[in-house]
């Protein structure tokens, strides 16, 4: 069957119509505050939002600026002049530098005007590596501050995954404490609730209604935290959804040490650190070295029209006389020397932070099988006792204990993945 241009032009009109409805749903199915958010979302939605990383950009930025305006510093310098002077003088006078450095003198029979147009360069030929070292501590300024960037990502990064698995943790916490609160006013309903025996089975009873309220309270200080960090309105309604299980990771210390010292920006910031002070050095010491210039003018000027002109070339020689080149490099060497110091601290403090946080995975990651194992061998005689249908008094204690077990599971689970999380921060990526 054939389609004449009509029925084409239709139908792509209809897309048109169409399609951005459906990739406006899309986006916002994925975003909205109704919607589940995972937690690469909320790492994203932490990173774009965070206003110390927003800083932090605008410092790049600045120094991007910085590198393109040290860079020109290679080129000649130009400027373009025109100047009108009207003037009635009685002995002659030198123009100020802003109007050329023109000298006056009176005369007699002619204009008191004097107009002019200039263009002048001036081209540093030598300059005692000023003008390259300037150039390069611009460049060793932008990579500081990439660096730092970096090391703030991390950090957000860190906070926010944190906080989600603290909320996961929480939600868990409260749905286990809301299904023992109902499991627990089924077993007391099936019990005789007279005398003494009811005042035990209602107390009992009491442990599991609180244990709701507070799983509440820290659900909703979970949330907080969140929202803080997402950097979110504070009465907004985020919902999560992840998997809350266990992290398994095989690896030696030795080599999440030397991940450490690769991939983590804070020892590039150090470096970079360590590197513009060696420049701020080597600038203190060119003060010593002179600067050779070339400069060159084209001038036309005249009393009534630019008839008169003249032509210039010149070289110079000019040595900075600076009371500063005697103790600056010293304070410079000082302060590279302090910067080395502050290198090798953060080594130091980095291998103890992933020590520390290899420690607590390797533990949570034995221990959260153990309570695993325990959790189920309760898990069975509690099953089996209700098929059984024995409910005596004892069955709330037991009950009690098996909500403990399976807290105690849960906060296995929320510890390992926080170390996780925390070896992830101390190595610099992803496991």
């Amino acid at each position: 069957m054939k389609i004449n241009n009509l029925e084409k032009i239709s139908f792509l009109a209809v897309i048109l119509l169409v399609s951005p409805h459906i990739f406006a749903a899309e986006y916002f199915s994925r975003f909205t505050p109704a919607a589940d958010v995972t937690l690469e979302q909320a790492i994203r939605l932490g990173i774009e939002n965070n206003t110390n990383l927003l800083s932090v950009e605008q410092s790049i930025i600045i120094a991007e600026h910085r590198v393109n305006e040290t860079s020109f510093m290679r080129f000649p310098q130009f400027d373009l002049m025109a100047s009108a002077t009207k003037y009635d003088l009685e002995y002659p006078t030198v123009l100020p530098e802003s109007m050329g450095f023109k000298v006056l003198s009176p005369q007699s029979g002619r204009n008191d005007n004097l107009y002019g147009v200039r263009v002048s360069a001036v081209q540093y030929l030598y300059s005692g590596g000023r003008i390259s070292g300037s150039i390069k501590l611009a460049k060793a300024q932008l990579k500081e501050e990439k660096s730092k960037y970096e090391t703030e990502r991390n950090n957000v990064i860190f906070n926010v995954k944190n906080s989600f698995y603290n909320m996961l943790y929480a939600q868990k916490r409260l749905e286990t404490a809301e299904e023992g609160f109902k499991r627990a006013q089924n077993y007391a309903k099936k019990q005789p609730l007279q005398g003494w025996r009811g005042v035990a089975v209602t107390a009992a009873v009491e442990k599991f209604r609180t244990e709701v309220f507070a799983a509440r309270h820290e659900f909703k200080k979970a949330h907080l935290d969140l929202l803080k960090n997402l950097n979110k309105e504070l009465n907004a309604e985020v919902k999560i959804k992840g998997d809350f299980k266990p992290f398994t990771f095989e690896s030696d210390l030795s080599k999440l040490t030397l991940w450490a010292m690769q991939f983590r920006p804070e020892l590039k910031t150090a470096l970079y650190e360590l590197e513009v002070y060696s420049i701020y050095t080597n600038l203190s010491i060119s003060q010593k070295y002179p600067d050779i210039i070339v400069g060159a003018s084209f001038e036309q000027l005249g009393d009534s029209s630019l008839e008169d002109t003249n032509k210039q070339i010149s070289m110079a020689v000019r040595l900075p006389l600076s009371y500063g080149f005697i103790s600056q490099p010293r304070q410079r060497k000082a302060q590279q020397k302090q910067s080395t110091l502050r290198r090798a601290d953060l080594e130091d403090r980095i291998r103890i932070q992933v020590s520390e946080n290899f420690s607590n995975l390797t533990f949570w990651q034995a221990e959260v099988v153990q309570r695993e194992a325990s959790l189920e061998i309760l898990s069975k005689e509690i099953a089996k006792n209700e098929k059984l249908g024995s409910f005596g008094q004892e069955s709330l204690l037991a009950l009690e204990a098996y909500q403990t077990a399976k807290y105690s599971y849960l906060q296995a689970v929320f510890e390992n993945l926080k170390s996780k999380a925390g070896l992830e921060w101390a190595v610099g990526q992803d496991l």
